[in-house]
């Protein structure tokens, strides 16, 4: 089981630019209480950062790599922090990372696309009927022969399901499309594509517990977070 932000409805268009995420052509608009976290590389005078200043002041959540005497990779940074790691006298400055390079195993693996640019996408719901042809299929193969246990088979040119030639397909139920919060850090959507609706099991409510793995006894409990609605 997996727990990820529901970021695409039944009948969307969704894309991504630079890891932001649209819907319809317009900027998804989350809750207040969502913080989306990207990867930066921050430069400083050629100081280090200190662990406490990293975790009580910018809420650090993954691991601050430094890759030479003067940069670091924080892998997991709000815009919020970002903002505030800026105003930090030893950064010079702070950059957020978007990736470039094509990601052969973004869904749907057939395009030339990454964790941070991809789409558009249409996103399947129930009693909607799409074309279908060699270019489309890759979308919706695993909905046809795996989700909706349709008798799915291409040759050439030609697609037939339950035996028939088709050019089209109207789907048997509504599709769903997650992501995780922590955007270079998260296996979702991006990698498995469509959630269909009856794969989703629950609704998670609040945090029991919440770890951090750099801490040190009973500092690795995040007290703060323990017992917070999501």
């Amino acid at each position: 089981n997996y727990v990820k932000r529901c970021v695409g409805v039944p009948g969307d268009s969704l894309a991504i630019k630079d890891g932001i995420v649209y819907i319809d052509g317009k900027i998804l608009q989350l809750p207040e209480r969502a913080k989306p976290q990207f990867s930066y590389t921050v430069t400083t005078d050629g100081s280090t950062f200190d662990p406490t200043y990293l975790q009580s002041e910018l809420n650090i959540t993954d691991q601050v790599i430094q890759i030479a005497q003067e940069t670091f990779l924080f892998r997991a940074l709000t815009e919020e922090s970002a903002n505030r790691l800026k105003n930090n006298p030893i950064v010079k400055s702070v950059v957020r990372n978007i990736s470039k390079e094509i990601e052969p195993g973004i869904f749907p693996q057939t395009n030339k696309w990454n964790q941070d640019n991809m789409g558009p996408i249409y996103i399947p719901q129930k009693g909607k009927t799409v074309a279908l042809n060699l270019e489309t299929l890759a979308f919706y193969k695993r909905i046809i022969s795996v989700y909706e246990k349709k008798d799915l088979q291409v040759n050439g040119n030609e697609i037939r399901i339950n035996g028939k030639v088709a050019t089209s397909y109207t789907f048997d139920q509504d599709y769903y499309w997650m992501m995780g919060d922590n955007r270079h850090n998260s296996e979702d959507s991006r990698y498995w594509g469509y959630v269909p609706a009856d794969h989703i099991v629950g609704k998670p409510i609040f945090i029991w517990m919440s770890w951090d793995t750099h801490g040190k006894g009973l500092n690795k409990i995040r007290w703060d977070r323990v017992f917070t609605t999501v």
